[in-house]
């Protein structure tokens, strides 16, 4: 059975002006357990195109999750197969 290890990387840097991020209603995650839990698409998508074996915690596991104010906006996700 075949490893994957996900890692995911939120930079969370607003550049629009304050009047405009305060009408903002999209979701930004504040801390990492809900950017893990706002993967969960992600995940799901990644089992049903075949780039992992599946999302059990046997076939998956969780790497680094971690968050950026300074940086992006962007999303980074890193997938290391066959640990």
């Amino acid at each position: 059975m075949s490893r994957a290890r996900l890692s995911l990387f939120w930079a969370l840097q607003d550049k629009r002006p304050a009047a405009l991020r305060k009408s903002d209603r999209r979701y930004h995650p504040m801390d990492s357990d809900n950017a893990v839990a706002s993967a969960k698409a992600l995940i799901d998508g990644l089992t049903l195109s075949g780039a992992i074996g599946g999302d059990t915690w046997e076939q998956l596991e969780l790497g680094r999750v971690h968050a950026s104010r300074t940086e992006g906006p962007y999303v980074e996700v890193t997938l290391e197969a066959e640990l």
